[in-house]
C-alpha cells in the first residue's frame, strides 16, 4: 500500500465501480478526490463484505 500513482486509484475505482464493489480510503472519502498523494483504501466485491470491513475498521464512507 502507499506505492500506488493516481492512474492507479482511478482505474481501479473505475473497474470496481463498474464490477458493483465499493471502496473508500481510510477517512471514508471517495478513492480518487483529487488528492495525488499515495494512500490506503479499504474495497470489497460485495456491498455486504465492504460493510464488514469499514465496520471492523471503524471507517464511515461519505459515500457507497
Amino acid at each position: 500500500h502507499g506505492k500506488q500513482n493516481v492512474w492507479d486509484y482511478i482505474v481501479g475505482q473505475a473497474i470496481l465501480r463498474q464490477a458493483h464493489g465499493n471502496c473508500c480510503d481510510l477517512m471514508g472519502k471517495d478513492v480518487f478526490d483529487g488528492n495525488l498523494m499515495p494512500h490506503s483504501v479499504i474495497a470489497a466485491a460485495t456491498p455486504e463484505l465492504f460493510e464488514q470491513w469499514v465496520g471492523w475498521l471503524g471507517v464511515s464512507p461519505t459515500r457507497i
